[in-house]
């Protein structure tokens, strides 16, 4: 349960739906205790997206989407696409070359 993860926790989570309504894993850092609502008994956790600097917002997810959850220091398995990559995709085009086709 989330609510035993300490600051400094690294954790894997499903992100919600983006506009096309798929969900990804996302990594980030535990960073301050977590919220209960007591109204819909949901348990919300603040997370730092991973490699996000100290001044970055917080987000708050549901304990319920965390996945995997490891110490500081112990490496976390890889995501299909972290947080850092998802907020600016690189997008890379190949041009056709001008010259004479050999």
């Amino acid at each position: 349960m989330a609510e035993g993860y300490p600051p400094g926790w690294q954790v894997r989570y499903r992100g919600r739906g983006d506009r096309a309504g798929a969900s990804r894993e996302r990594i980030g850092t535990i960073a301050g205790p977590s919220l209960r609502d007591e109204h819909t008994s949901t348990t919300w956790v603040r997370v730092r997206p991973f490699c996000a600097t100290p001044d970055t917002p917080l987000r708050l997810i549901r304990a319920t989407d965390i996945l995997d959850a490891r110490p500081p220091g112990e490496p976390i398995p890889p995501t299909p696409l972290a947080d850092v990559v998802e907020d600016h995709p690189t997008v890379v085009v190949e041009l056709p070359s001008r010259g004479p086709a050999t």
